[in-house]
Formats: C-alpha cells, structure tokens, sequence
C-alpha cells in the first residue's frame, strides 16, 4: 500500500484542480462560442451558399443589363426572338434569387444559444414566416407585371412590335424589381 505524503497529495490536488478549471474554460469555451460547434459551422455554409447563389443570379442580371443583345435584330421574328430570350434569362435569374432570399429567410438557426442577438417577441406570439410572406408578395408582384405590361400591349394593339415590347416591359420591370429585393433584403449579406 502506497503512502500517501503531504507533498504528494499538494500535487494531486493541484493536478486535480488544474484539470478541472481547464475542463470548466474548455466547457466555458464552447458555450460561450457556439458558432464554433458544428450545427453552427454548417448553419453559416449553407448560409454562405444561399448567398453565393443570390450574387451569381444579381451579377449575371447586372451582365445582362449592359448588353443590347437585341441591337442587331432585323425584323419582326429576330426582334420577337430576341425579346423572348432575354425575357427568360431575365426571369431565371429573378427566380434563382428570389429562392435564394426565401431559403435565407426560411433557413433556422441550430437550438441553443445563437451568436447573433434574436429580438425579444411578446408572450405568446411566435415570429412570422418571413419566408412564406415573400412567396405571398412575389406572386403578387408577378400579377402586378403581367398586368402592367398587358397594360402596354393594350395600348400598343396593332403595332408591329407589340409582342416585343411586352416582352421588353416584363424584363425591365423584372430587373428594376430584381434591385429593389436587392436593396430591400440587404441585411441578409451581412
């Protein structure tokens, strides 16, 4: 049997306590540092990615917008076809970065402590969908241009170009609508 002197048990209890004031700082570490744990490391990729996704969608509506691709369209079949084109570009890009805002809206934060500060909501009442009231506003939105540009083609009836400049209205209306998310939901960048 092992003696246990005044020395020897100095130094277990001072490797005892060592041990347990940096188990308490690591344990302290953690939860003071949440973003460090893994649901939080995948939080802000897939984050990052939904935000990657919108700027490729933004900077390749942005491409798009400094080129007159239909410049050199001759007649009314090459004007039509060109109106139509850049009519679709337009609006994958506004449906790629619609869906990029509504996933960063709709994307949750791991339980737990979050790193960011959440505001307080009264008793009782849960937040909004933010995520759904977009879907909302967009499909209004889409109603108002259809609207819109029909609007022109009423007034525009019998021209040669009508089909093109509906077209034409639905594209600069989207691309206009494309800046105000953009400018709307800026703090979803940062």
């Amino acid at each position: 049997m092992r003696r246990w002197t005044i020395s020897s048990l100095r130094v277990f209890s001072f490797a005892a306590l060592v041990s347990f004031v940096c188990s308490a700082m690591v344990c302290g570490q953690t939860a003071r540092h949440p973003e460090e744990r893994p649901e939080w490391k995948a939080f802000y990729a897939k984050q990052a990615a939904l935000r990657h996704r919108a700027t490729e969608a933004l900077a390749a509506e942005d491409a798009l917008e400094k080129v007159d691709a239909c410049k050199g369209a001759g007649d009314k079949a090459a004007l039509d076809a060109c109106a139509l084109r850049a009519f679709e570009s337009t609006q994958r890009n506004y449906v790629d970065y619609v869906r990029a805002i509504g996933a960063l809206l709709r994307l949750k934060a791991p339980a737990g402590e979050a790193p960011p500060p959440v505001p307080a909501t009264p008793i009782n009442e849960t937040p909004p969908d933010a995520g759904h009231s977009l879907d909302l506003a967009e499909a209004l939105w889409v109603n108002y241009r259809q609207s819109q540009c029909s609007a022109l083609g009423d007034y525009d009836w019998g021209g040669d170009i009508v089909g093109a400049a509906v077209l034409d209205c639905r594209t600069q209306l989207t691309r206009r609508h494309i800046h105000d998310l953009a400018n709307l939901y800026a703090d979803l960048w940062h």
